[in-house]
């Protein structure tokens, strides 16, 4: 017995497992993802150190600003440890018809090499007051590196 012919990468089922390319049709984005890293368009390029303020209040797209700037610029993550709601994503809800009580179910997961989820991101350097006004903050982040 043949196998059934295999489905195109945009008809199976969760969209996208497996695949990097869009489905056919009119739908297609005409702009091409870059990573933001532009070197030498600038007039005066900022050139100095980055460092990301974290505290427990940072979650979900705070967290994965902060470790895309990690990961992109080297910033140290400085604070404390986030709030670790960014591994389950792209919430979905439904009714459900009888009962009419409402059900949110993850759609996405981001996997880490580490935990996250419950744990949140940890800071490269701890403050210990994180609320501090950003005028006491400058002086200590010359002694991060």
């Amino acid at each position: 017995m043949a196998a059934a012919p295999a489905l195109p990468c945009w008809s199976r089922p969760f969209r996208g497992v497996g695949c990097a390319k869009w489905p056919p049709g009119p739908h297609r984005p005409t702009w091409v993802h870059r990573s933001g890293l532009v070197d030498g368009r600038a007039e005066q390029p900022y050139t100095g150190r980055v460092y990301v303020l974290i505290d427990r209040y940072a979650a979900s797209a705070g967290e994965g600003g902060a470790m895309a700037l990690k990961n992109a610029l080297g910033a140290p993550l400085v604070g404390e440890r986030t709030e670790g709601t960014i591994e389950f994503t792209n919430q979905r809800s439904v009714v459900l018809p009888r009962s009419g009580i409402r059900w949110s179910f993850a759609t996405k997961q981001n996997l880490f090499e580490e935990p996250v989820e419950s744990v949140g991101v940890p800071a490269n350097a701890y403050l210990a007051d994180p609320a501090l006004p950003i005028e006491q903050i400058l002086p200590m982040l010359t002694r991060i590196e």
